[in-house]
């Protein structure tokens, strides 16, 4: 299910072919749900399915979970909507109340489904752009987030009820034999913005500019003052207060030196300031993500 956009260039000024995923919406994803959320399918005849929900972080690993459904041989049901966090606990931003609102609707009615349908063996995999929503983010638009009677909600409320939704979501799993992972945030790239990190997007009028953008991970992880060091507090905790919840930490992927670095070998692992690469996602990443799955899986089996 692709479609091919072959209109950028790279360095050497030849057109070079972008994938991206295709996608299904409203009624063809789910009963009353809008168009604004997305949706994709594998049907493998399997026993097993790994739902794959969130935000767009959900569209940048398509190509990678379609890879991991296939080599589980799982089904695949994903589903995704703009800014949106899943499980949903109501909050939007009033710049887009409509789309917002309505994205939360459709949320709450795939919740349900997902009670529903889910069986032994069935993986839910969150993918969510969490220094967005919980704080974290260091440039460009700061989005506020409201409640439906229209008070101001904070990031760190924001958080605590969020994690209260997925504890909640993980104990009705729990009884049907299904799981939970949970991705960690990646580093973000400011200079991206201006396409001063991607070799794809280099072009002779910014070529003496463009460099493998580079930040300490520190900057995001240090114990004291690093960006997301509530995040991964808060993530690990919630791991160890349900037995089944999984934190799989991509972070550790992208940034496994004291330096993160926005090209690797050569290769952009991101295709924007916040979003991993499709190919990357889909070539390496979703090796990572195999494993790991199949290491939750055979240590339930062996206890």
């Amino acid at each position: 299910m692709l479609w091919v956009n072959p209109s950028k260039e790279n360095s050497t000024g030849k057109d070079i072919e972008i994938n991206y995923p295709e996608y299904l919406s409203g009624n063809d994803c789910l009963k009353n749900i809008s168009t604004y959320t997305r949706c994709n399918f594998i049907d493998n005849k399997s026993e097993k399915t790994l739902w794959v929900i969130g935000d767009s972080i959900v569209d940048s690993l398509a190509f990678a979970v379609r890879k991991v459904a296939k080599s589980h041989n799982m089904d695949l049901r994903l589903y995704w909507a703009p800014a949106t966090s899943f499980p949903t606990v109501g909050y939007y931003r009033k710049s887009n109340s409509k789309r917002d609102l309505q994205s939360i609707n459709d949320f709450k009615i795939l919740e349900k489904e997902i009670y529903k349908e889910t069986k032994v063996g069935d993986i839910i995999f969150l993918l969510i752009r969490t220094p967005y929503f919980f704080g974290g983010t260091y440039y460009g638009e700061y989005p506020r987030f409201f409640r439906k009677d229209k008070s101001f909600v904070s990031r760190e409320n924001y958080f605590n009820d969020w994690i209260s939704a997925v504890q909640n979501l993980a104990k009705n799993l729990d009884k049907n034999g299904g799981k939970i992972i949970i991705q960690t945030p990646t580093p973000e790239w400011e200079r991206e913005n201006n396409k001063f990190c991607s070799t794809v997007n280099e072009q002779w009028f910014n070529s003496m500019q463009v460099r493998n953008c580079q930040i300490k991970s520190s900057f995001f992880i240090d114990e004291d003052k690093g960006l997301y060091k509530h995040i991964f507090e808060k993530l690990n905790q919630l791991s160890t207060s349900q037995n089944n919840i999984y934190i799989f930490d991509v972070y550790k992927i992208v940034c496994p030196e004291s330096t993160c670095n926005f090209t690797i070998d050569g290769n952009d692992i991101y295709r924007n300031d916040n979003h991993l690469s499709y190919e990357w996602a889909r070539d390496v990443l979703s090796k990572r993500i195999y494993k790991f799955i199949k290491d939750i899986t055979n240590k339930e089996f062996n206890n």
